[in-house]
C-alpha cells in the first residue's frame, strides 16, 4: 500500500514539474505580422516583402492596438522574409496573420503555388490566411494604406473579403489551404479577390473589386464585381446580395431585387465525343427599387417581370461562361464536377480538359420568383 501511494506522489511530482512550455516566449520578444504584401522589384529579380506588424511600443488601452510596416528584399521569398529580421530586434512571428496580398506582376510572372506552397510549409501560419491581389502598382500599396472601419489594414482587409463575399456576392474568399487544393486540381481554376484603392473622406482606403483569376497558378486577368456576381451564381456560392435590370430596354436599370435565397444545380451529358452542360439557377428575390409603371398588385404583372428578369438573368450568366471559355480559366469548377460525378468520363477527359473547356456546350436557364414586392397601396 506504501509502495503504491509513493508512486502516486511521484507521479504528482512528475506531472507538476512537466506544466511549462519549452517553447514559450513572451510578446516582447516577438513582432506580430498581421498582413503580407509580396511584390518584386523591376528587374523581376528580387522579392519585396512589407509587414505590417503590431507596434507594441506604440498600442495602449487609450491609444487602442497600432500597426507599422517593415520591409525587406531577397533573391527568394525565403530569403525576403528571414531578412526583416535585419531590421527588427525581434523576429516575425505569423500565427496571427489575416491575409496575404501578392502584387499583380508577381502573379503574372509566379505561379503563385510556389507562394503559397512557403506559408503552408513553415509551421506558425495558418492554413485559413486570406489571399488577395492588388490591382494597384504593388502590394505595398494595399498595406500602406487606411482602413475605414479598423486601424489595423490587414484586419480590415481580411473582413471586407468575409463580408463581401456573403453580403454582396462581389468577389471570392479563398484561404490559403482551399487555393492550395484548387491549384492542384486539374478541373477547376482560382480565383482570389482583387482589390484597389478608393477614395473615401478624401483618403485612399481598400476596397474590393471583384476577382483576379488565374490559368494554371498565374494571372490571366480580372472580373469586375458585377461579372464576379455571375460567376459565384454558377458555383452555387450566392448569399446574399443585390440584382438590377433593365427592363424597358431603356439602357439604365429600372429595377432592383434584394437576393434571398439562391440554388444552383448543374448537370451534363457525354455522347459521341460531345460534352454538354445544363446550368440551372433558381433565385427567390425581393423587390427593393422600381422605376417603371407596373403595378405589384397585378399577378400578370408579377409574372411577367419574373419572366423578363428571368431571361436577363440567364443572358448574363451565358455571357460570363462565354468570357470565362475565352480566357481558356475554369472557374466554375466543370472539370471538377465530371470528376467527383462521373470518374469514368473524367478519365477520358483528364490532361487536356483546359483545351477541351473552350468548346463546351453550356445551356443556362433562370428561374427567378418575387417572394415580396413590398407593394404601397395607393390611397
Amino acid at each position: 500500500m506504501k509502495r503504491k501511494i509513493t508512486a502516486i506522489i511521484l507521479v504528482i511530482i512528475m506531472t507538476f514539474s512537466f506544466t511549462g512550455c519549452w517553447s514559450y516566449r513572451g510578446l516582447n520578444e516577438l513582432s506580430l505580422v498581421m498582413g503580407i504584401g509580396i511584390d518584386m522589384d523591376d528587374s523581376g529579380e528580387f522579392y519585396e516583402t512589407t509587414f505590417e506588424i503590431i507596434d507594441l511600443t506604440e498600442s495602449s488601452k487609450d491609444k487602442g492596438i497600432k500597426s507599422k510596416i517593415v520591409e525587406s528584399s531577397g533573391k527568394t521569398l525565403f530569403d525576403a522574409v528571414r531578412n526583416a529580421k535585419k531590421r527588427l530586434q525581434n523576429r516575425l512571428y505569423f500565427a496571427h496573420a489575416q491575409v496575404i496580398i501578392i502584387g499583380e506582376e508577381v502573379a503574372k510572372r509566379e505561379n503563385v503555388l510556389s507562394i503559397i506552397d512557403l506559408f503552408m510549409r513553415d509551421g506558425e501560419p495558418r492554413e485559413t490566411i486570406h489571399l488577395a491581389v492588388s490591382k494597384e502598382k504593388t502590394a505595398k500599396d494595399i498595406l500602406t494604406s487606411k482602413g475605414v472601419d479598423n486601424k489595423i489594414v490587414s484586419l480590415a482587409v481580411r473582413q471586407i473579403i468575409d463580408e463581401d463575399a456573403k453580403t454582396t456576392s462581389s468577389t471570392s474568399n479563398n484561404v490559403s489551404y482551399k487555393a492550395f487544393n484548387i491549384l492542384k486540381d486539374d478541373g477547376k481554376s482560382l480565383m482570389l479577390a482583387a482589390l484597389h484603392l478608393a477614395e473615401n473622406d478624401k483618403e485612399k482606403v481598400p476596397e474590393s473589386d471583384g476577382v483576379a483569376i488565374f490559368d494554371k497558378g498565374k494571372l490571366s486577368g480580372f472580373l469586375s464585381p458585377e461579372q464576379t456576381k455571375y460567376v459565384l451564381f454558377v458555383n452555387n456560392e450566392v448569399k446574399e446580395g443585390s440584382l438590377s435590370f433593365d427592363i424597358d430596354g431603356k439602357g439604365t436599370d429600372d429595377v432592383s431585387f434584394e437576393i434571398n435565397k439562391n440554388n444552383t444545380k448543374k448537370s451534363f451529358s457525354y455522347e459521341n465525343g460531345k460534352l454538354k452542360f445544363k446550368i440551372e439557377t433558381n433565385t427567390d428575390v425581393f423587390l427593393d427599387e422600381l422605376k417603371s409603371n407596373l403595378s405589384m398588385l397585378d399577378k400578370n404583372e408579377i409574372k411577367s417581370l419574373e419572366q423578363k428578369t428571368s431571361e436577363l438573368m440567364a443572358e448574363r450568366i451565358k455571357n460570363i461562361v462565354l468570357l470565362a471559355q475565352a480566357s481558356g480559366s475554369d472557374v466554375f469548377g466543370l472539370g471538377d464536377y465530371i470528376y467527383k460525378h462521373d470518374f469514368k468520363v473524367w478519365r477520358q477527359l483528364e490532361g487536356k480538359w483546359y483545351g477541351l473547356f473552350p468548346t463546351v456546350e453550356v445551356e443556362v436557364k433562370s428561374v427567378i420568383h418575387i417572394r415580396n414586392s413590398s407593394f404601397i397601396k395607393e390611397m
